[in-house]
This record gives structure tokens, C-alpha cells and sequence, in this order.
């Protein structure tokens, strides 16, 4: 059920895309021609309407609740989001929790797709001349692309403490998650979840990190995608101070980064060593 999950909500997004990218497009200044930016501005010239997209979104939804309702009724499976530091688990025989969490899973899918491009955009933040790839990721952050480097870093942590709130509230009304004992406890509980939204962004660093190593020792082509891996790799390494960190035709920098990466995001310990995400989770667990 997770991999369906994870299917529609990919179509979803895809579907949601569509829909921003026709409103977006004519915004769009950049060069003409045989390019993605000029594809994107020929297609809206073209004025395709937009309801459709938006309305294949909003089926998808509602018909995947049904669905969700249907089969896992017979499978008697309960359906699991996770929700950050924790998971939510939902009871596929009561319909409205099922639109709920087909609502919500595709909430955080998206909401995790946008600080994606956020985290490309602060990288790349210092590139004049963006290729293709770089123009559609500020093209889709719109008005806050333009943003100061600080208000970007700050968001993330933010959003998912504000998300929380609206959603803690909702799933005790509900029963799916047990009240809080305060509200201390529950402003607490969302600065954790803040913090760890933060970690949404290792899956996008370890990509463009691995990559970024595999491009610089074989040669892949000059597509846009490349292009946009190399610059972001090149600018990652550049901006935490590790770029002269080589031995002959060896790059160590990507590797220690990796690792770092990783250890941000462990939940265990070896003894007194023990993972970044290992502290949050042991403080939410202490709260009551």
C-alpha cells in the first residue's frame, strides 16, 4: 500500500504541476527558441485550459480515498503516514479518516517536493546564468525565489511546526493522536517537528552528492540535468568550505559530506555516538 501511495501521489503532483505551470509560464522571461524555458511559454501561448489539471488532482484524491477504503477494508491493513518524528496510523473501514489521509499524504508529498526546490534554490542562490533546469526550479518558487538567503533557511523549520499545530488539532478531535497534557507540550512537540523537517532535505544532498561523484569521473553528456548536478554539487562543496579538499585527481569533499549527511539523519547510537535525528526523536518520546 505504501508504494501505491507513493504512485499516486507522484501522478498527483505531476497533475498539480501542470496546473502551476500554465499560470506560471507567461511570467516567464527568459530565452526563446529551442529551449525549456521557450517550450514552456509556447505552451502557454498556446492557452490550454488549466481547470482540467486541477480537477484530474482533486479526482485523484477522492477516488484513491475509495479506493484506499475498499481495499484496505479487505485487507484489514491499517495505513500509516509518517508524519515527521512520528506516524499516524489511520482505520481504512472509516471512510472520512481514508479522505483524510489521502489528503494529508499528498499535502506532505508535496509540501517536501517544494523544499526540494527551496534547498536547489539557496545552493544555487549566486548563479547568474541558470540553465534550463535552474530557470523551471525558480520559475516554480515564484515569489519566493526572490527572498533573502535567511527567510529561505528559516522556512522550512516553520512550516513544519505550523503544519503540525493545524494537524495535531485535527487528529485529536479525532482520536489519532493521544491529547496533550498542555500546551507547552504541544508547542514543544511542533518545534521538534520544525526541526525535523529539516531532514527532508538529506534524500535531495545524498542524490546530488552521489551524482555529482559519478559525472566528475565519467562523462555523462551535456544535457541540462547534468549541468544542473555539477553546478549544484560544485556550489554545495564551494559553500561548507571543503572545496580544496583533494588529493591529486581524488575528490574527498563529496564523501565527507555524505557521511555528514548521514549522521544527520541517524536514529541509532553505537554507545555514547549516536545519530542527529536520534536526539529529536528522544525528545519527543519524553513529552507527555
Amino acid at each position: 500500500m505504501a508504494l501505491l501511495d507513493f504512485i499516486l501521489n507522484l501522478a498527483a503532483l505531476l497533475l498539480w504541476l501542470n496546473w502551476r505551470l500554465l499560470a506560471l509560464a507567461p511570467r516567464e522571461s527568459g530565452p526563446s527558441g529551442i529551449s525549456l524555458a521557450g517550450t514552456i511559454k509556447s505552451t502557454a501561448a498556446s492557452r490550454s485550459p488549466r481547470w482540467p489539471y486541477l480537477s484530474g488532482l482533486v479526482g485523484l484524491l477522492l477516488v484513491r480515498s475509495l479506493a484506499y477504503h475498499t481495499i484496505g477494508s479487505n485487507l484489514a491493513e491499517r495505513m500509516t503516514l509518517p508524519f515527521g518524528i512520528v506516524s499516524i496510523s489511520f482505520n481504512p473501514r472509516i471512510l472520512k479518516q481514508m479522505f483524510l489521509f489521502s489528503g494529508l499524504s499528498f499535502g506532505l508529498f508535496l509540501g517536501a517536493f517544494y523544499l526540494w526546490l527551496l534547498l536547489f534554490s539557496i545552493v544555487n542562490t549566486r548563479v547568474t546564468e541558470p540553465n534550463a533546469c535552474l530557470r523551471l526550479l525558480r520559475l516554480h518558487l515564484g515569489w519566493w525565489e526572490r527572498r533573502p538567503v535567511w527567510l529561505k533557511l528559516l522556512l522550512p523549520g516553520v512550516l513544519g511546526a505550523l503544519a503540525w499545530l493545524i494537524a495535531a488539532s485535527l487528529l485529536e478531535a479525532l482520536a489519532l493522536f493521544p491529547a496533550q497534557s498542555s500546551n507547552t507540550a504541544r508547542g514543544l512537540r511542533a518545534c521538534l517537528v520544525g526541526l525535523y523537517t529539516y531532514l527532508c532535505w538529506v534524500p535531495p544532498l545524498a542524490s546530488v552528492l552521489v551524482l555529482y561523484m559519478v559525472n566528475s569521473y565519467v562523462y555523462l553528456g551535456e544535457s541540462a540535468f547534468w549541468g544542473f548536478v555539477q553546478v549544484t554539487g560544485r556550489n554545495l562543496i564551494e559553500q561548507v568550505g571543503l572545496a580544496k579538499l583533494r588529493l591529486r585527481r581524488l575528490d574527498f569533499a563529496p564523501l565527507l559530506l555524505l557521511a555528514l549527511v548521514w549522521f544527520l539523519q541517524w536514529r541509532g547510537h553505537l554507545g555514547w555516538f549516536f545519530g542527529g535525528a536520534r536526539l529529536l526523536v528522544e525528545g519527543w518520546n519524553r513529552l507527555r
